[in-house]
C-alpha cells in the first residue's frame, strides 16, 4: 500500500510492508482442509487460535504457527504446523511425519512487483 503522497516511481520494499502488517496481521493459510474443515487435513482447534490470538494481544508474542490435529484410525493422532504467510513448512528430516515438532516453518521470500509499482488505482 502507498501512501497518496508518496513519490511518482518510489518502490517501497515488499519485505519492509510484509513486516509492517505482520505487526497487527497475521494469515494462516493450511493446506487439505477443504471449507470449513470438511478435507482429509488436519484442522485447527478453535482453543489454539483463541490463545494464540490472546497470547498476542496480552503478552505481545505474536504467533508464527499454529497446531492442527488429526485424528487418524487406530487412535493415532497426526499434529502439523501451520504457518504464517508467506512462511512454508519444512520436515526436519527425521522422526514422525505425524508429529508437529519434526517441522520448522521456513521464511520464503515474496515479491509483489505488481502491487509495488501501481498508483493507489492499480495504474502503472
Amino acid at each position: 500500500m502507498r501512501s497518496a503522497n508518496a513519490k511518482k516511481g518510489a518502490k517501497p520494499s515488499a519485505a519492509a510492508g510484509m513486516a509492517a502488517v505482520q505487526e497487527f496481521y497475521r494469515f494462516f493459510p493450511y493446506p487439505n482442509s477443504g471449507h470449513c474443515g470438511g478435507g482429509s487435513g488436519p484442522l485447527i482447534n478453535g482453543t489454539n487460535l483463541f490463545n494464540a490470538l490472546v497470547n498476542w494481544v496480552e503478552n505481545g508474542v505474536a504467533p508464527d504457527y499454529i497446531v492442527a490435529t488429526q485424528n487418524l484410525s487406530g487412535g493415532q493422532t497426526r499434529t502439523r504446523k501451520i504457518c504464517k504467510y508467506p512462511d512454508v513448512l519444512v520436515y526436519n528430516g527425521s522422526g514422525s511425519t505425524d508429529y508437529q515438532a519434526n517441522f520448522r516453518c521456513e521464511a520464503r521470500a515474496v515479491d509483489y512487483p505488481e502491487l509495488l509499482q501501481t498508483d493507489e488505482l492499480g495504474h502503472p
